[in-house]
């Protein structure tokens, strides 16, 4: 008998506490039956209590970054210098790319400054006679498509870090063409 009154106790206190709660819950409440009442009662709720500030958005609001603002706020393109000493003449015709810093940097960085020494040294002519050259920027993929949205420099060639960069180009009427992949 000991056991089973042990057990009841056990069984019937959480219960108890259970319906206690139940009932504190249900009879303290007021009685919402529209949304109507509920918006009155929470926005009854946030100015008696709460009492919102609304001061911490004024630095916020005041600063609108559109399209043409961000495009005027480019730097200076001689921020970001050739790689090699090469410029157009009457016997020479330079071809610029527009190249991300992984690939236009130093030592394993530095493919497309190598690409370019090499082919530069092959004294290679065009079908004018003039002297074909490549010269390289290393600027970021970026920067390099808002040089190009903005129409303050187009290079003759663009080679982002990613596709999605000339992917980009193309969607602002920017028209690019993938030599390779």
């Amino acid at each position: 008998m000991n056991n089973k009154s042990t057990m009841l106790k056990k069984i019937s206190l959480p219960l108890i506490v259970a319906n206690l709660l139940v009932l504190l819950t249900t009879s303290c409440g007021s009685n919402i039956e529209s949304k109507e009442q509920a918006f009155a009662e929470i926005h009854k709720l946030v100015e008696k209590e709460i009492r919102p500030s609304y001061n911490e958005n004024r630095v916020r609001a005041n600063i609108q970054l559109t399209k043409t603002n961000l495009l005027s706020m480019l730097p200076d393109l001689a921020e970001y210098p050739l790689a090699l000493n090469v410029s157009d003449s009457a016997s020479t015709e330079v071809v610029e790319i527009f190249t991300s810093s992984e690939k236009a940097g130093k030592g394993r960085d530095g493919i497309y400054i190598e690409m370019a020494n090499q082919f530069n040294q092959l004294g290679k002519k065009t079908s004018a006679g003039k002297r074909a050259v490549i010269n390289v920027r290393k600027i970021a993929s970026g920067l390099g498509a808002q040089f190009m949205l903005a129409h303050q420099y187009i290079p003759d060639a663009y080679s982002p870090s990613n596709f999605l960069w000339a992917d980009m180009l193309n969607a602002n009427g920017i028209k690019t063409e993938t030599i390779a992949e």
